[in-house]
């Protein structure tokens, strides 16, 4: 179910030290985007994020599993992380924000693409074999985060019932 646009990503994490959103644009997570290419896949580095040991926009797997696969239940939190290559599987070597509570999930960094012409920027997801599924940004309201998934029917179906897609769209300052 996508629901209307309205909002930013928040400089602040929420309870499981991943990223939420937020209204304000005072508390909006500023980003540096590569001068090239935005085609994908690219880094996002935060530039006043909570957490300057990991200095990336990125995703760590989440505690459903992090295999994300149409039909199954695999998820990631977007999280602060270290830099990882493009288009590799999940590495545990860069750390994400999420380990300050004691939880190691791999993380990948290098995941973003963006569409010029919309300035839309999607997620891609590289699982452990190499396969990347379709990935769909969400954000759960019931735990308030942002996450990724490939099937978010089934993430509902076993968390949420209410976690919605959303599109992120590059605002420059």
């Amino acid at each position: 179910m996508e629901q209307p646009a309205a909002g930013f990503i928040s400089k602040h994490f929420g309870a499981q030290r991943s990223y939420t959103g937020t209204q304000s644009k005072e508390f909006a997570l500023e980003v540096n985007l590569p001068s090239q290419p935005f085609s994908g896949p690219f880094n996002i580095r935060v530039m006043n994020g909570p957490d300057s040991r990991h200095l990336y926009l990125g995703a760590a797997g989440g505690s459903s599993g992090y295999y994300l696969a149409s039909g199954q239940l695999g998820s990631a939190y977007l999280a602060s992380t270290g830099m990882t290559i493009a288009d590799s599987p999940p590495s545990s070597s860069t750390g994400p924000s999420l380990q300050a509570l004691g939880y190691t999930a791999p993380a990948e960094s290098q995941i973003w693409s963006m569409d010029c012409k919309t300035w839309g920027i999607k997620a891609q997801w590289t699982n452990s074999d190499a396969s990347q599924p379709p990935t769909t940004v969400f954000y759960d309201p019931a735990v308030d985060f942002l996450g990724i998934t490939a099937d978010l029917d089934v993430y509902n179906g076993n968390f949420a019932e209410d976690a919605f897609s959303v599109t992120f769209t590059f605002v420059p300052l």
